[in-house]
Formats: C-alpha cells, structure tokens, sequence
C-alpha cells in the first residue's frame, strides 16, 4: 500500500497576481511532489512536476469579467441608451424646428414608444426590420386618417364623439388585416391607427398626420442604425426588404464563415463540423478529466512499485 500522507495548505496561483491559499486534507492519496507554487489552475498540459487536486479546477479563472461586461452592454446598456437617445431626438426635432411649431405638430407620436422599443429589445425579429416599421406605420396611419376622415364626413358634430370608438375598433381591424396581408406585421402600428380616430391634436392634423408618421420612423430607423451596430455580435437592419433563408442578426465569426464554406461545399466533398466553442467550463471539465487519468496512473504506478 502507499504511504499516506497529508497536506495541510497549498497555494493556488489564480489569474491576476493574487495567492488563493486552500486547505486541503488528503486521507487516501498517493504520495504527490511538493505543490506549494501552483501556476494558473485548470492549465495542467507541459508540468509532469506537480498535479493539481480536483477541488482546485473548480476555482473559476478570472479574466471573465470584460466578457461579461460586454454582455452587460449588449443587452442592457446598449438598448437602454438606444430607447433614450431615439425618443430624445424625435421631440427635440419636433419641438425645436418652426415649421412644426407653427402647425401645432405633437412633439412624438406615442405608438413609436413601442416601436422603440421593438427595435432595440428584439432587433433580430421580423417586426423590427425596416420594411415592417416603414410600412406598417404608413399602413396605420393612413387608414386610420381615412376612416376618420369618412366617419366625420357622414356624421353630424353631435354623433361624432359617439362613434369615433366605432372608427378606430374597424381601423385597427383593418390596419391588421393589410399588414397581416402584405407581411408587414408591425404591432405598434395598430396604435398609430388608433390615434387617428380617438387623440383629437392627431385628428385634427387630418392627412398632415401621414408625412409626420413617416418622419418620425425615418428618425427612429436612423438613431437604431448608428446605436444597434455598436453591438459585438448583431447586426441591424437584418434584412431590408425580405428575407433571405437562413438569414441572422449577427455578425458573421470566424465559426460562422466556416459553417458558410461547408454548406457550400459539393456533396462530394467530405464536411468535417466545425469544432464547438471553447468556454471556461468545458476547458475545467477537459483538466479534471486529465487530472483523473494522472491520478489513477500514479495509482497504478505505486501499486506494481509495492507488489515488486
């Protein structure tokens, strides 16, 4: 049998300069060289000199932090600063030129707060594309002006204000439909139509209110190209007009044009997959397997040294 021994502290050498002192009771283990200065845990391949134990491969490496920063951004920060600053230039715009003063143009139209955030939420859907934000608005917009116009056109100014609520339910009906139909789904939209008929500053702008849609989505599309690209891994707009199959928001990786060359490789050609990605875990999962079969090798080892 080996001699058991015991070790009651070793130093573990994480990523920065810091020594993470461990202890450690080792009850069955083979005689192990002196471990008082290990390098970074987890990188065991080229040092015969010492093998680390199990429970050091589980100390997370650091140097994960600008990572998970840059995915604090991405999906937080980024969005957030995109939502702001988008609804931030659509009033200034409205508020500070004259011409728009002067017609008494609302600062925003409030249905672009859901587009906003379509756009910035959830880029990669179908919804937040151009074409859908573009033209589902245009879609809204004009039928809801021209609902509204032929309601007060046969109505009196006394039954008015009693089926603009009529209006605006078949506006909406019929805004969907359109959309629904020339695959422009865009669900804010519907709000455009509905303000049409039942807000009495957009109702009284009549056909004004269709170039004041298109302006404000020119704004929103604009601020979301310059923001949502400064993104690591998305690209926006996705696609401009339709979309092509198997078409992402992302931008394209060295994994990603590899995948593109073996699709497009002849079927004579043999594909090999591409190799999957790397992450801390899996490089901690491959190091406790290695320590596994070292440690069982030793084992081996000082069992025919005894039985000779």
């Amino acid at each position: 049998m080996p001699q058991q021994v015991q070790i009651p502290r070793l130093l573990a050498r994480t990523g920065g300069n810091t020594l993470m002192q461990v202890h450690c009771d080792f009850a069955d283990c083979v005689p192990m060289p002196n471990c008082s200065a290990f390098k970074k845990p987890g990188i065991l391949e080229g040092r015969d000199s010492c093998s680390a134990p199990p429970f050091l491969l589980l100390i997370m490496p650091t140097g994960k932090l600008l990572p998970r920063l840059q995915t604090l951004c991405d999906d937080w920060v980024i969005p957030f600063i995109g939502i702001f600053g988008t609804l931030s230039v659509i009033q200034g715009v409205f508020r500070q030129i004259q011409y728009f003063t002067t017609l008494q143009i609302p600062t925003i139209i409030p249905s672009f707060g859901g587009s906003v955030a379509t756009i910035f939420l959830d880029m990669s859907k179908p919804a937040a594309q151009p074409r859908a934000l573009f033209i589902g608005h245009f879609i809204g917009a004009l039928t809801g002006v021209t609902i509204t116009t032929l309601v007060r056109a046969v109505a009196t100014e006394v039954n008015l204000s009693q089926i603009l609520w009529l209006a605006g339910s078949f506006g909406c009906t019929l805004t969907c439909a359109i959309m629904h139909a020339t695959s422009t789904l865009h669900p804010p939209a519907m709000a455009t139509t509905l303000l049409a008929a039942v807000n009495a500053d957009i109702r009284n702008l009549s056909w004004y209110y269709l170039p004041m849609v298109v302006g404000t989505a020119m704004l929103t599309f604009s601020v979301a190209m310059l923001v949502n690209n400064v993104r690591r891994d998305k690209i926006y707009p996705a696609y401009w007009w339709k979309a092509s199959q198997g078409t992402q928001a992302t931008k394209p990786t060295a994994t990603n044009n590899q995948e593109v060359k073996l699709e497009e490789a002849p079927s004579s050609v043999l594909q090999v997959p591409a190799l999957p990605k790397r992450t801390w875990s899996s490089d901690l999962e491959h190091q406790r397997t290695l320590f596994l079969q070292r440690f069982r090798s030793d084992q081996l080892d000082s069992a025919r040294a005894n039985a000779v």
